[in-house]
């Protein structure tokens, strides 16, 4: 293997590796410490990114077509002396066959929900398009005149987001971030397009950032789950301590409402979709459920008491709301 092809996969892997941290930082900032993969597939939690479904969707489409009619990858593709359109058009065709299609929609898949929920939906689209125009524009002029594919198009959203990150996030990550543009630069040097990518969403993402760091931010919400830890030192019946921690399961992808009202709402429905009876209008003091039984448990295993989690079970969810929200203010950065 000779010294340029090393360079470029090690390229490569600086980008891939730096760029799932990002992303997974972005993802995880308001859940704590989570692993990478959970991190990304909460990317696409409800409210699902519109625009970045569609965007996985078109590709889907245009993946399908271009092995269904023929000629159409040629007709699009970027070739010497075309057109300047196929600047654009180059990035609705994937010209390495299955194999490209399939490794650039996986990778779409897990960057656009995350430049979404980032940027917005119109700035994920205008990164997304410009540094994609911009590296096949280069392509065309010279560095590689025959080919398609949006993959620098997804460089350019990786690039956008670690320059964002550079710029506006925290901890140690932020020098692994600075890989990613790194990359970027060696890989214009070896006139690899992917470089162009990386380094125009970069700029971009930086733009972003500036223009964003004088205005004034919320604190990201965190998921309703942070309520529950630490576990309170007393319950009621031994099937409390279960009950709370289905809870905590069951409400862990639930970002958490912005006012006190709408988290006693969502924290009520909860309590009544997993006991089957409404903690406020119920007259038992405690129910049974066979589920949170456990061998040997005692006489009151499996059981749940109304009354300590109207009393206090609740109330201290509700505390730590109350909390949480009170600290959400506005920031300048």
């Amino acid at each position: 293997m000779d010294m340029h092809r090393v360079v470029l996969y090690g390229c490569a892997v600086a980008v891939v590796a730096s760029g799932v941290g990002v992303l997974a930082a972005l993802v995880a900032r308001d859940d704590g410490n989570v692993p990478p993969p959970v991190a990304l597939i909460r990317a696409w939690r409800r409210p699902v990114p519109p625009v970045a479904a569609g965007m996985v969707a078109v590709m889907v489409v245009l993946g399908v077509a271009q092995n269904v009619v023929p000629g159409m990858v040629g007709a699009l593709e970027r070739e010497p002396g075309g057109g300047w359109w196929r600047a654009v058009t180059a990035l609705g065709v994937q010209s390495s066959g299955w194999g490209q299609l399939l490794l650039n929609l996986a990778a779409l898949a897990v960057v656009a929900p995350v430049a979404e929920r980032q940027f917005g939906a119109w700035r994920t689209v205008l990164v997304f398009a410009v540094s994609g125009v911009a590296a096949q524009a280069v392509s065309m002029a010279g560095w590689s005149p025959r080919g398609g594919g949006d993959s620098v198009a997804i460089c350019g959203l990786v690039g956008a987001l670690a320059a964002w990150y550079v710029v506006r996030g925290d901890g140690a990550r932020r020098g692994a971030a600075l890989l990613v543009p790194a990359a970027g630069l060696v890989l214009c040097l070896l006139a690899d397009n992917h470089g162009v990518g990386l380094l125009v969403g970069g700029g971009l993402g930086a733009a972003l950032a500036g223009l964003a760091a004088g205005a004034p931010v919320e604190v990201p919400l965190p998921r309703m789950s942070v309520l529950f830890d630490p576990e309170p030192g007393r319950w009621g019946l031994r099937g409390d301590p279960y009950l709370w921690r289905a809870l905590r399961d069951a409400l862990s992808g639930t970002d958490l409402p912005a006012s006190p009202e709408a988290v006693a709402h969502r924290l009520r429905v909860a309590f009544r979709e997993l006991v089957g009876e409404d903690l406020y209008e119920s007259a038992a003091s405690s129910v049974y459920l066979e589920r949170y039984a456990q061998p040997h448990g005692g006489m009151s295993s499996g059981s749940v008491s109304l009354d300590a989690w109207r009393e206090r079970l609740m109330p201290v969810l509700l505390e730590r709301a109350g909390e949480l929200l009170e600290s959400r203010a506005p920031q300048g950065r």
